[in-house]
């Protein structure tokens, strides 16, 4: 009996091929945390190929995502009751998030919108840099506390503005 090699497919690929192995390579890396090796024996594709994957994703990353990821990795997850509410929020955050990196990359105005309406969200959860938490209990306090400050931001703050400018102007 012989045995079978099996081939791991690698290019040249069509752009439509290319942007669809990235969206699989970006799940599999940043949602589900596996390994260059691993997502190579996943797709049956050349490792090089999906380390440049990886390297492309990293590349598009903004010096605030990078910042969200140092918080998210040396502060919420460093206790339990932050880990249950990351894979909370991921659930949710996963769902639309590829959409929006399409749409960063396809208009570079959007993709600037979107670094802009970030900045308040990375300015209060860098604040969990400078506190210690050693407790669940702090870090629920903070984490509530972050909380309610980006909904005073992102909610309550234009409603305030919206009221003030229907009020002055009787619209």
């Amino acid at each position: 009996m012989a045995l079978v090699e099996q081939v791991k497919k690698g290019g040249p690929y069509t752009k439509k091929e290319q942007d669809d192995r990235r969206q699989e390579v970006f799940k599999l890396h940043f949602e589900k945390g596996y390994s260059a090796m691993k997502i190579s024996e996943v797709l049956n594709m050349n490792r090089n190929t999906i380390n440049e994957d990886i390297r492309h994703w990293y590349s598009e990353l903004a010096p605030q995502v990078q910042q969200l990821r140092e918080i998210r990795d040396n502060v919420i997850l460093s206790t339990h009751s932050g880990a249950m509410f990351m894979s909370a929020f991921n659930q949710f955050y996963y769902t639309f998030s590829p959409t929006i990196a399409d749409w960063e990359r396809q208009n570079p105005i959007f993709k600037e919108a979107v670094r802009i309406a970030i900045t308040p969200l990375v300015t209060t959860l860098s604040i969990l840099n400078y506190v210690d938490i050693d407790s669940e209990s702090d870090m629920i306090g903070y984490g509530i506390g972050v909380i309610l400050l980006n909904i005073g931001m992102y909610v309550t703050g234009p409603i305030f503005v919206l009221s003030t400018i229907q009020s002055k102007f009787k619209i």
